[in-house]
């Protein structure tokens, strides 16, 4: 398993974490040079989407990941 796709997966867990519905996992490989993957999720609120993106990034960085 390529990196990348195992990373997309460790922040995609972790937005199940905080109980993200509908999760979707794009391939934007043949697409785009910027990024090869792209996940979307629904959220409840603002702050939900907040508390998950925080958690994406803890959970990317205690697993080494290069976190934007």
């Amino acid at each position: 398993m390529r990196l990348s796709y195992k990373t997309t997966l460790i922040a995609a867990q972790a937005a199940r974490d905080k109980q993200v519905e509908d999760l979707v996992i794009l391939d934007l490989r043949a697409l785009t040079s910027v990024t090869e993957w792209f996940i979307i999720g629904t959220v409840m609120s603002h702050r939900q989407m907040a508390a998950t993106a925080e958690h994406i990034e803890e959970t990317l960085s205690s697993q080494g990941a290069r976190v934007w």
